[in-house]
């Protein structure tokens, strides 16, 4: 295991979820890597909670390489058709 105070463990078998399947049938490799990197960045923030807004729809664009109409389209699937994250009351989402 790495020694560094950013890592965090995971599941290994998060693939084989059936809402992380859902979300690979229509999203494929290219949404695995953005929910990962979504993961990460919520592991990283205090409360595990991060703005959605624009402005990490356009930061996640510009790190992933990918347009940010699909960021957007993919962080509200994963909100509100795969149910992987959670938004509240406050426009955040919740890991």
């Amino acid at each position: 295991m790495k020694n560094t105070k950013y890592y965090f463990a995971h599941d290994y078998e998060a693939a084989a979820d059936p809402k992380i399947l859902c979300m690979l049938s229509e999203y494929g490799g290219e949404g695995y890597g953005l929910y990962w990197r979504l993961i990460e960045l919520l592991h990283k923030e205090t409360n595990n909670v991060l703005a959605h807004n624009k402005f990490l729809v356009l930061a996640l664009s510009k790190q992933m390489v990918m347009e940010e109409e699909k960021v957007k389209a993919f962080i509200g699937d994963c909100i509100n058709k795969y149910e992987l994250f959670n938004e509240n009351e406050m426009d955040r989402v919740l890991l």
